[in-house]
């Protein structure tokens, strides 16, 4: 039988409040079974439990209220009361908000250690309370249930559309072109994604195609698009091929399969172009590339 546990003994002490400033004196006092977590104002003669119900406020800290009385910063006491498994207490208050102490549960646990735990005859009823209240959980659940799988019907598809640009050195011999290293690539592939990601690269191709409707419609700036396309594009070296033979994977994901493989297209076009541009030589053999059909993610 898992038994309901309280205090062994009284404990106390004394801080400030938090929000309050005031000075603040608190007493944990052992309780009988089925008591619970009780707060007693004994400036007022008012007693509150800590349930739900009672809860007036979550606003910088959580505030308990009844018959015009309220408990304030609670949080950290109530912490440290249910990860030792304090089922029954009477916390007793000389002003209306427990002292903030360290600003953590810290200072509790030492006085709930230092007070000792006591197990009571009496089983705990969270097995009883479930069985009563199962509705007050089934129902949230099911409507959070339902509500996500109609989210994730709604959510439009996105569909990727990848191309991996081979790139095959010059002829000559490596002792007079040497052959290029990742790092290299890395870096020449880095060069190249600055020209073809630019605004002025990718303008056209938000023009064209009209990506991002919905969003322009919207009034969602030039700028903005911009971003949006850059993020769905991805651009890494590959050099699994050979050691000879390497190249780059450029992939766009969008929501039309078709407008994501002509727009991998075109942007594979972009890559090989500045390429080719910027590293003119007879011998190299051109870029060449191949665009694979749109799958959605």
């Amino acid at each position: 039988m898992d038994e309901q546990r309280t205090l062994k003994r009284q404990i106390s002490c004394a801080g400030i409040g938090l929000h309050s400033g005031q000075k603040v004196t608190l007493t944990l006092k052992p309780a009988v079974a089925d008591t619970g977590i009780r707060f007693r104002r004994t400036d007022l003669g008012v007693e509150i439990p800590a349930s739900v119900g009672e809860v007036s406020s979550v606003q910088h800290a959580t505030v308990l209220g009844k018959s015009g009385a309220t408990v304030e910063t609670v949080e950290h006491l109530l912490a440290a009361l249910v990860s030792v498994g304090i089922d029954n207490v009477v916390v007793e208050l000389t002003h209306n908000e427990v002292p903030i102490m360290d600003g953590s549960s810290a200072p509790f646990l030492f006085l709930i250690h230092e007070a000792g735990v006591k197990r009571l005859s009496a089983p705990r009823k969270y097995l009883k309370i479930l069985r009563r209240r199962k509705w007050l959980i089934i129902l949230p659940v099911f409507a959070v249930a339902i509500a996500a799988s109609y989210v994730i019907y709604k959510l439009p598809d996105v569909y990727k559309s990848s191309t991996l640009i081979v790139v095959k050195p010059s002829t000559l011999p490596q002792s007079v072109v040497p052959q290029g290293t990742e790092d290299a690539l890395t870096r020449q592939l880095s060069g190249i994604s600055q020209v073809v990601t630019s605004r002025s690269s990718l303008e056209p191709l938000v023009e064209k195609y009209e990506l991002y409707a919905m969003e322009r419609r919207r009034g969602e700036p030039m700028e903005s698009i911009i971003a949006m396309v850059r993020n769905d594009i991805k651009v890494d070296v590959n050099t699994s091929r050979n050691d000879i033979t390497n190249g780059f994977d450029i992939s766009y994901r969008y929501r039309d399969p078709r407008i994501a493989q002509a727009v991998t297209t075109e942007l594979a076009g972009k890559y090989i172009s500045v390429q080719a541009a910027e590293h003119p030589s007879p011998e190299a053999v051109p870029p060449s590339s191949h665009v694979s059909t749109p799958k959605r993610t």
